[in-house]
This record gives structure tokens, C-alpha cells and sequence, in this order.
């Protein structure tokens, strides 16, 4: 009996010490500076801050946070964010952020740098598998910038809640809020082809001197990926595509639709009043092959065949069959075009 006494007070003084440590670790900014210290070791190389305050239990408070990859030219910098997480979530190995106040987030993309060694073998894992189970109740950011080639996209504002859990990622909220417009999302993405589960999208933005706006609607199936979008502004147009895996391994067919209408103030020219296509396609990144009819006002062009090819820079039209309404007559042909502009445009055209 005194052997059991006394291994019960050990372990009651066991647990009281890991219950003070632990207690000291989430609860106080000295156990918060220590836990940051030691996941230094392993976190990627070019991932720090600043300054790391607050407690983990609590409000962690950051400053300056910066993520710098150069083999894949990305800078991410934030001046300042308050995360709230919830600590239990730990011991089901899901990061649980219940809160995120971020702002001053800069996000800039460069031309990445050749590494200095061979890169290592592409990893067997699942890529579309969480290292961690993730969720984010409610993630909120002021003053963003996406920096890339051309002009920055500025964001006043944006929304996200969602998770990622196992290979399905879910984005129950995205809003985003900027001096040109607004967009709202919400999706739905798993590791199967289609990789999109379900997408329900609105916007409103300016590019170039028109404000575009309109929804976009997608769902995944088995067997293919059916889409729905509409403008209403600068044009009033819908869209209807389908995407289906093709006749040849790695290949995919398409069939779109556009509703004929009016593509002032688009086109400036009064002498073309509706435009509507409906196309099919197939192919891969490096061949495609598409018919269709493309209706101008009462004429319609008939594309029996175009087929092209991309190599490197070069982007080749190996064959071409074309005829307007029900001619006899049809425009043949092939051309080769130099996507960097280092070789003139060379083509080939005959009725027969």
C-alpha cells in the first residue's frame, strides 16, 4: 500500500509539473517566446518575424512577418496580424484559427532563381493531402498587394473562412473589396478530376476602361465539369461549357456556347449587330484540335478543322478548313506564329 501511495504523489506531481508547463507555454508571453524559439528549427528556411508576442491561448500578436522563397519568387510580407487559435485543437492534429486580423499584407511574385543544386525527387505524397488538418473561422485582411507583371492589384478588404481537411479544401467565404471592384466566392475543391467540387462566383471589377460584372457557376461530376457564366456589364452575354476527360489519355474535350448578342460597346463598328459561337474542342497543353460555327448577324462561318501546336515559343496552325453558310467554296490553309516575336508570322491561305 505505501508503494502505491507513493507512486500516485509521483505521478500526481508528474502531471501537476507537465500541467505547469504546459500552463506556462500557452498562457504566458515568456512560454510564447519559447515555443516560437524552438519551432524555428523547423520551420522553412525564409519564414520569421519580427516580433512574436501574446499567448497561444490567448491573442498572438505579430509583427512583420515575412515568407521568402526565392526558387519560386514569392515575398510574402504582413506589418501586423493578431491570431486567435484554439489551443485543444492541437491534440486532434488540426490547426484551428478561430480568428485572424491581418494588416499591410504584400504578397509579391519575381522570376524565380535556378537552385544552386538538383532539386530533390518529386515527392510520392499526395499533394492534395493537409500536412495538418487546417480551419479558419473567420480570417480578416486591410491594405493588401499583389505585386506581379504589370500594374499591382490593391485589396481595401478581404473575407475568408474555410478549411483544409484530408484532400478537400473548402472555401465557405471569400470576399474581396478593392478601388476596383469586389469580388465573392465560395467553392469547393477535391483531389479527384474535376478537381472542383462546386463553385458559386459574383464580381464586379474595372480592367482597362470598362467595369466588368457578372456570376460564373460550376459543378464536378464523374464524368465532367459543367460551367455557367454571364456578364451583364459590359456586354449582356452567357456562356455554357462542359469539360469532359477526351478519346486519348491526357486529353480533354470541351463544348462551349456563347448566346448570340450584342457586342457594342466591345466592338465600335455598327456593321455587326450579335455575335454568338459554339464550339467544340480537344486536346492537351500541346495540341488542340477545334470545330464550330461562329454566326456574324445572319452569316455563319463554318470551321470544319483547325488544328494547333505549340512547341516551346512556337505556336503552329497544321491545318485549317473553313467555309461561309452553305458555299461550296472553302478557305484552307496553315501559318506558324512566334509567341516571343523572334520570327515575322508566316501563313498560307487558298479558296478551293
Amino acid at each position: 500500500m505505501k508503494a502505491l501511495r507513493i507512486t500516485a504523489i509521483v505521478l500526481a506531481a508528474l502531471l501537476a509539473v507537465g500541467s505547469g508547463i504546459a500552463t506556462w507555454a500557452l498562457c504566458t508571453q515568456g512560454g510564447t517566446r519559447a515555443l516560437y524559439s524552438m519551432a524555428q528549427q523547423w520551420l522553412p528556411a525564409g519564414l520569421g518575424a519580427e516580433e512574436v508576442g501574446g499567448t497561444v491561448a490567448g491573442t498572438l500578436h505579430i509583427r512583420n512577418f515575412r515568407y521568402h522563397d526565392p526558387t519560386l519568387g514569392m515575398d510574402l510580407r504582413i506589418a501586423s496580424a493578431d491570431v486567435d487559435l484554439a489551443p485543444l485543437g492541437l491534440l486532434a492534429r488540426t490547426v484551428h484559427i478561430e480568428r485572424l486580423l491581418a494588416d499591410g499584407v504584400t504578397l509579391e511574385f519575381s522570376e524565380p532563381s535556378s537552385p544552386a543544386v538538383a532539386p530533390p525527387p518529386a515527392p510520392t505524397r499526395n499533394p492534395w493531402l493537409a500536412p495538418i488538418d487546417m480551419r479558419v473561422d473567420e480570417l480578416l485582411l486591410a491594405h493588401g498587394e499583389w505585386r506581379r507583371v504589370g500594374a499591382p492589384l490593391l485589396i481595401d478588404r478581404a473575407r475568408l473562412a474555410g478549411s483544409w481537411i484530408g484532400t478537400r479544401v473548402v472555401a465557405e467565404t471569400l470576399e474581396l473589396q478593392g478601388p476596383a471592384g469586389e469580388v465573392s466566392l465560395s467553392a469547393a475543391l477535391g483531389d479527384r478530376e474535376p478537381m472542383i467540387d462546386q463553385l458559386h462566383a459574383k464580381f464586379r471589377w474595372r480592367a482597362g476602361e470598362y467595369d466588368w460584372a457578372g456570376a460564373l457557376e460550376a459543378a464536378g461530376k464523374k464524368d465532367g465539369l459543367d460551367l455557367e457564366a454571364a456578364l451583364s456589364s459590359p456586354v449582356d452575354v452567357k456562356f455554357t461549357s462542359r469539360l469532359a476527360p477526351g478519346r486519348d489519355p491526357d486529353t480533354w474535350h470541351t463544348q462551349l456556347t456563347v448566346t448570340p448578342f450584342d457586342p457594342h460597346p466591345l466592338i465600335e463598328s455598327e456593321a455587326v449587330k450579335r455575335i454568338g459561337v459554339q464550339l467544340e474542342a480537344e486536346g492537351n497543353a500541346r495540341d488542340l484540335a477545334l470545330r464550330g460555327v461562329f454566326s456574324v448577324d445572319d452569316e455563319r462561318i463554318h470551321l470544319e478543322k483547325l488544328v494547333l501546336s505549340r512547341r516551346e515559343e512556337l505556336l503552329k496552325v497544321t491545318d485549317l478548313v473553313a467555309r461561309l453558310n452553305q458555299q461550296p467554296a472553302r478557305l484552307s490553309g496553315d501559318a506558324t506564329l512566334s509567341l516571343d516575336g523572334s520570327t515575322p508570322l508566316s501563313a498560307r491561305l487558298a479558296w478551293d
